[in-house]
């Protein structure tokens, strides 16, 4: 799900009628975003999608809930198969979840990500890839997988 979908989540949470999101098409969509939003007739400026939330006065905690939802649910889908892509791939998929935590935190573009992702309890990328890999393991070594994971481990 595109970030798009999540800021008109965030624009419907906050009572805004007649939004429009516009989005850059770029891979993966959410690295370097700026969304036009039009209200009514009136055009606002090109604004960071980050900054969004903080002019709605959502509570952090309501956008974290649709970012975990939304966001993190999609980047760990299916994570373990993305281990051995290449690291510019991976970094590509990092970049959407800085943006996410960029997101729920308010913070600018170019201000540092790390303690942001300390504080939400967020592994980076490579980290989730390689967590998501060892549960799938774990669950196939102790019968806690669908058999046909687990065979094929045995």
């Amino acid at each position: 799900m595109h970030l798009s979908t999540l800021m008109l989540l965030v624009g419907w949470v906050c009572g805004v009628d007649n939004m429009s999101v516009k989005q850059k098409h770029e891979p993966f969509g959410c690295h370097s975003v700026y969304l036009p939003l039009v209200f009514g007739r009136h055009r606002a400026p090109i604004a960071p999608a980050y900054s969004f939330a903080e002019k709605c006065c959502v509570p952090r905690q309501a956008v974290l809930s649709l970012v975990v939802s939304l966001v993190l649910s999609r980047l760990d889908y299916g994570s373990a198969t993305f281990v051995g892509l290449p690291v510019y791939q991976i970094d590509r998929l990092q970049s959407v979840l800085n943006a996410a935590a960029r997101l729920v935190y308010s913070s600018r573009r170019y201000d540092h990500v790390t303690p942001l992702l300390r504080e939400l309890h967020w592994l980076r990328m490579s980290q989730r890839i390689n967590y998501k890999l060892a549960v799938l393991v774990y669950r196939c070594l102790n019968g806690l997988a669908p058999l046909y994971l687990a065979s094929d481990l045995q």
